[in-house]
C-alpha cells in the first residue's frame, strides 16, 4: 500500500488505474491542442493566399478564396471576418451586384447569430448603394483610387488576422510542448511505481526465504 497526496492508501491496481486515466486525459487534451494548431495553420495559409491575390490586384480570386474559407469553417468569428472582407471587395470584383446577392444568401445560411447576419447584410446594402452610384468596374482614375483603398483595407485586415493567429499558435505550441512533457512524466511515474513495487516484493520474498 502507498499514499498518494490526499487520496489515502491505494492498491497497486488503483494506482495504475489512476495513472492510466490521467494519461488518457493528458493525451486527449494534447490531441485537441494539436488539431486546433493544425486548423490554425491551414487558416493562416488560406488567409495568406487570399491576401496575395489582393496585393496582386486579383480581387476575383481573393473573393473566391475568402468564400472557400467561410464555407470550410464552423467558427462564427472566422466566418464573420471573412464575410466582411468579401463585402469590402464587392466594389472591385466583376459582377459585384450579383455577388452581393449571393453573399447575402450565404450569410443567411451561416452559423452566425441573427444580429451578426443583419449587421453584415446592412454593410452589403451600403456597399450596393455606393456601387449603384457609380460604375466601379470602369477604368477611371476615381475608381482606381477607390479600388486602391479597398485593396489596402482588406490587405491590412488579412495581414492583421494572420499575425494574431500566428501569435496564438506560438503560445499553443508552448502548451503542446508542456503537455507532451507532462504525459511523459506520468508514464515515467507509473513505470517507476510498478518497478519499485516489484523490487519491494522480490525483497520481501528474499527475506522470507532467508
Amino acid at each position: 500500500m502507498t499514499d498518494i497526496g490526499s487520496t489515502g492508501s491505494m492498491s497497486d491496481g488503483e494506482i495504475v488505474a489512476w495513472l492510466e486515466q490521467k494519461s488518457n486525459d493528458q493525451y486527449h487534451g494534447l490531441k485537441a491542442e494539436m488539431n486546433a494548431s493544425d486548423q490554425r495553420a491551414q487558416l493562416i495559409e488560406a488567409l495568406t493566399d487570399a491576401r496575395a491575390a489582393v496585393d496582386g490586384n486579383d480581387p476575383n480570386t481573393a473573393y473566391d478564396k475568402l468564400g472557400n474559407i467561410a464555407a470550410s469553417s464552423d467558427d462564427p468569428d472566422t466566418q464573420a471576418f471573412v464575410f466582411e472582407q468579401q463585402i469590402g471587395l464587392l466594389g472591385w470584383v466583376t459582377h459585384g451586384d450579383t455577388k452581393s446577392d449571393e453573399l447575402k444568401g450565404t450569410i443567411d445560411q451561416s452559423s452566425l447569430s441573427d444580429k451578426d447576419k443583419q449587421a453584415l447584410k446592412d454593410k452589403i446594402v451600403h456597399e450596393r448603394a455606393v456601387m449603384d452610384a457609380t460604375d466601379t468596374n470602369a477604368d477611371t482614375d476615381e475608381n482606381r483610387k477607390v479600388h486602391d483603398q479597398q485593396k489596402q483595407h482588406v490587405s491590412e485586415a488579412l495581414d492583421g488576422r494572420t499575425t494574431d493567429l500566428t501569435h496564438v499558435d506560438q503560445v499553443a505550441m508552448i502548451n503542446i510542448q508542456q503537455a507532451v512533457s507532462d504525459a511523459k512524466q506520468t508514464q515515467e511515474l507509473a513505470s517507476n511505481i510498478l518497478s519499485s513495487r516489484s523490487q519491494a516484493s522480490l525483497a520481501i520474498v528474499g527475506n522470507i526465504r532467508g
